[in-house]
């Protein structure tokens, strides 16, 4: 690893790479997913999928399924008792389907049994009588004129715009310009852990729930409301998760979970197997992403347009904030005076759309630096000084015309790929092509991702911090570790702050009972936000043993560390920090600091898409170097050069391992991974015909830390969940054009769709 970090020698524990909170536990296979969790006299929950795209619902027959022994029951949405909808923010999604199912993996019936296999054979038993409808298939046939509606209000769920600056009067100064159509494709988040969970009545008569979710407090507001009973008699706990990627921020078996222990009043475990998974849950959208883009000879941008149209799919989930998000970064991290974009987020009978890591911004980033790559060729410039000519900076405005003054990173992360490039004689301009039919190539992608929600939405982290009478300490918060490592994070932080050891903190998290809300884990946030709301937490207990300690070493200039307290002008004059806990319980002090981090942000003009969106942003480049037979169309990335502005590095380690985890996930989502829909029916039905990377497919990666720090930010961090995937699609696509002179538009670019461009191209063998 190569860092450009500042001087840490002031910390003892942020920099630091301390081992994660979590890793002993599951390295030994104690930690409990849910589907470990089990409880006396336990049913097995099964769902009832429409299998078919679109249809009016005329009949359902639960007749046999209740007449089977070991069924303990078979609820339709006729036994729902709450309201049938529910939603993140627009409570459009069905929890059974009334009259209609809307796409192939909409939920009609549940069952309750003794057995999951009974529970299988009782699903297959039930006859539902459909009266199919016409399938709109893509955003443009819903919105043409006279479409079939997916739902009362109409196709369109938003349209939201960007405008700066006068596009025309921008274009009339270009010299150069470059327009293309981008497709991205539908994927799935592929984790390894299916959507699962397992729910009973306690002693108190609540309902409890164990999930794989990212967020218990908003699934407990929509199990609640379908429920029909108050909030605090659900408890929500998010059990060990084997990863989420945005999968898990809607609702996965919650509700259901909850209708089921509800009606028979016993434990019920839901268990998604991998076909059902791909067929119901959420998706990285398909975009169609039109833009132009223009230069001035000199090497300025001047100009650009786009139009963006999201394949939401039939349901709402976080949609209309992933497609907005992708219009407002679909210029890039540079610097554009003019700008005019729309951006569509549309119903279709297609899969569900919703949050995936990037959130929209993965696939704005194939545009633009495929744009960035074909202007700098058209104008004879670097691909990488290109970019750095045109790079956001600090006093430039963004899209939405928003200025920063501090924390820009992205020529930082530009300059970085460059010393690597120049240092590296493999990485240098006259990189060595290759053979006839193995063609080598290097390419750069960079990205700007806007930290926490924007757009006003609610983004407040939280956390309460006990000092016990020993001096050792609980640190609770409802933020949700699904495997990122914010768990340590947060640890780290108390640690430094008190001067204690990271060993002598206790964290519990993500249960609606014990823990405060500190919101989703999502929109790489949770360090940025909910580590503010930690450090808060710190440094006021911390000022309340400040004042007990001064009180009583008859000193002002104390400092925490190493376990004890001490005056910097006389270090003899000290004591320890659990006698200072102790003489704070024994005085009676508040000993519990409960801290709230308010993110939010004012949301963007609706006609201009102007306005102060995000309180900071993250920045990343990488650089690709790919093989490419050209006989076959088969890419083999050789390796990864990733710079990424981490603000500051609290645990470097845990930065490494996003970054290399990114670059996988970018290295598939460009090459391999593809969930095929036809006429909105499921094509791809296991992880073996998906075709994630394995192993075998991992190739060289040199993360590089790093660190232009934001003020808001705890210690200066940001978040780096993101920024670690986005820039790696667009590198390697961009050294795929590199290496055989054929630009991908339509992903992926896998052995099929590359070997035709080549052969269309002429550059493959006779």
């Amino acid at each position: 690893m190569s860092t450009d970090r500042e001087n840490l020698e002031h910390f003892s524990c942020i920099g630091h790479s301390v081992s994660r909170v979590d890793a002993l536990d599951k390295v030994l296979g104690r930690a409990l997913y849910s589907e470990d969790i089990s409880f006396p006299n336990m049913l097995y929950g099964r769902v009832l999928r429409a299998g078919i795209p679109h249809a009016i619902i005329e009949e359902i027959d639960t007749s046999a399924a209740k007449a089977m022994k070991g069924v303990a029951c078979v609820l339709t949405a006729k036994d729902i008792p709450g309201i049938n909808r529910y939603g993140i923010a627009f409570q459009d999604q069905y929890a059974l389907a009334v009259d209609r199912v809307r796409y192939v993996g909409e939920p009609v019936a549940l069952v309750a049994s003794e057995t999951d296999e009974i529970a299988m054979e009782a699903v297959e038993s039930i006859r539902v009588k459909y009266q199919e409808l016409p399938v709109i298939t893509n955003p443009h046939q819903a919105l043409a004129e006279g479409a079939p509606l997916i739902h009362e209000k109409g196709n369109l769920l938003l349209h939201s715009k960007v405008r700066k600056g006068d596009v025309d009067s921008g274009f009339s100064r270009a010299d150069v310009t470059v327009e293309n159509t981008y497709r991205t494709h539908t994927v799935d988040h592929a984790y390894m852990e299916t959507e699962s969970g397992i729910g009973r009545i306690d002693e108190h008569g609540n309902i409890v729930i164990w999930s794989a979710n990212q967020c218990p407090f908003r699934d407990r507001r929509q199990v609640a409301g379908v429920l029909g009973i108050r909030e605090n008699k659900i408890r929500v706990i998010r059990a060990t998760t084997g990863g989420a990627f945005g999968g898990k921020d809607d609702i996965t078996v919650e509700i259901h979970i909850g209708l089921l222990v509800q009606a028979t009043g016993r434990p019920v475990r839901l268990v998604l197997d991998r076909q059902e998974s791909f067929l119901s849950q959420t998706k990285r959208h398909a975009i169609e992403i039109w833009t132009r883009w223009g230069a001035t000879k000199d090497g300025k941008l001047c100009s650009m347009e786009g139009k963006v149209y999201g394949d939401k799919g039939p349901y709402a989930g976080l949609g209309a904030f992933v497609i907005k998000k992708c219009g407002i970064h679909l210029s890039g991290p540079y610097y554009i005076p003019n700008i005019k974009v729309d951006s569509y987020s549309v119903y279709t009978n297609n899969l569900f759309g919703s949050a995936m890591r990037g959130f929209g911004v993965a696939q704005a980033a194939i545009a633009h630096e495929s744009q960035m790559d074909e202007l700098a060729e058209r104008l004879a410039i670097d691909p990488l000084e290109f970019r750095l000519m045109n790079a956001l900076d600090q006093g430039l405005s963004t899209p939405t015309g928003q200025v920063f003054y501090e924390g820009v990173g992205i020529k930082a992360t530009l300059e970085k790929i460059k010393e690597v490039r120049l240092k590296d004689s493999s990485l240098r301009d006259n990189l060595e092509k290759g053979t006839k039919t193995k063609r080598k190539g290097i390419g750069i992608g960079s990205m700007f991702y806007g930290l926490g929600y924007g757009f006003s939405r609610q983004d407040i982290g939280a956390a309460t911090i006990e000092i016990c009478e020993d001096g050792s300490v609980i640190l609770r918060s409802g933020e949700v570790d699904y495997g990122q490592g914010s768990d340590t994070i947060f640890c780290q932080i108390v640690a430094e702050e008190l001067g204690i050891r990271y060993d002598d903190i206790q964290i519990v998290t993500a249960d609606t009972f014990t823990t405060p809300n500190a919101g989703p884990t999502s929109a790489s946030r949770v360090t940025y936000v909910t580590g503010n709301a930690v450090l808060q937490a710190s440094r006021a207990i911390k000022e309340t043993f400040r004042s007990v300690a001064e009180n009583l070493l008859g000193e002002k200039d104390l400092v925490f560390v190493d376990q004890e307290i001490h005056s910097e002008l006389h270090p003899d004059k000290k004591m320890s920090f659990k006698k200072l806990a102790w003489e704070c319980h024994n005085r009676g002090l508040q000993m519990v600091q409960t801290a709230w981090y308010d993110n939010t942000t004012n949301d963007v003009d609706t006609e201009t898409g102007q306005g102060d969106a995000y309180s900071a942003f993250a920045y990343a480049s990488q650089l690709a170097e790919v093989e490419v037979d050209t006989e076959t169309g088969r890419v083999d990335v050789l390796r990864i050069v990733s710079a990424t502005d981490a603000g500051k590095a609290i645990n470097p380690s845990n930065v490494e391992g996003q970054i290399e985890g990114g670059a996988v996930m970018g290295i598939g989502y460009g090459l391999t991974e593809e969930i095929k829909v036809q006429q909105g029916s499921l094509k791809t039905r296991s992880l073996g015909e998906y075709m994630i990377p394995t192993s075998m497919d991992i190739p060289r990666i040199d993360p590089h830390i790093v660190e232009v720090p934001v003020s808001r930010g705890p210690y200066g961090a940001k978040g780096v969940g993101e920024p670690a995937l986005i820039p790696t699609t667009p590198a390697v696509l961009n050294a795929i054009a590199d290496a055989v002179g054929v630009r991908v538009t339509e992903l992926p670019a896998n052995l099929e769709n590359l070997h035709r461009l080549i052969r269309e191209k002429g550059e493959g063998p006779k």
